[in-house]
């Protein structure tokens, strides 16, 4: 395997009412079809809170407050390299949610977070979530 360059992501964790965001990647896109947590990769001179904020406007049309790095995940697929960091965000009117430029998108109660199909590089954030859902159940 030939070395490549690491694809640098942003990631929105958009929790509301116990619920957490997620969207379906077209069927025409790298992992087409599975499940995640909105966001994407910013663009030359964009720092991470004005990338998630532009993201969340292109792919589901909501308004978010960013918070916190949560975690950092480093992983490779056979075919590359990504760094997805995942940021605590708030959702200014989350009933506004708009389907823009994924399949579908839903509030997603934590008891089904294993019944969608993510990618693998999520694998440790979602037990991460699953471990400290009751912290963001408050």
């Amino acid at each position: 395997m030939t070395a490549t360059a690491t694809i640098n992501v942003v990631v929105g964790l958009c929790i509301n009412d116990n619920r957490i965001l997620v969207t379906q990647r077209p069927a025409d896109t790298h992992l087409g079809l599975k499940w995640e947590f909105p966001g994407g990769k910013p663009e030359v001179g964009e720092d991470d809170p004005t990338a998630l904020a532009r993201e969340f406007q292109e792919e589901v049309g909501l308004t978010i407050r960013v918070g916190r790095l949560f975690q950092q995940i480093d992983y490779d697929y056979p075919e590359r390299r990504v760094l997805l960091r995942f940021y605590l965000v708030t959702a200014e009117n989350p009933q506004a949610l708009q389907l823009r430029q994924v399949v579908a998108a839903r509030w997603l109660p934590w008891s089904q977070l294993d019944d969608a199909a993510f990618p693998e590089a999520n694998r440790a954030l979602l037990a991460l979530l699953r471990a400290q859902q009751p912290a963001f159940s408050r």
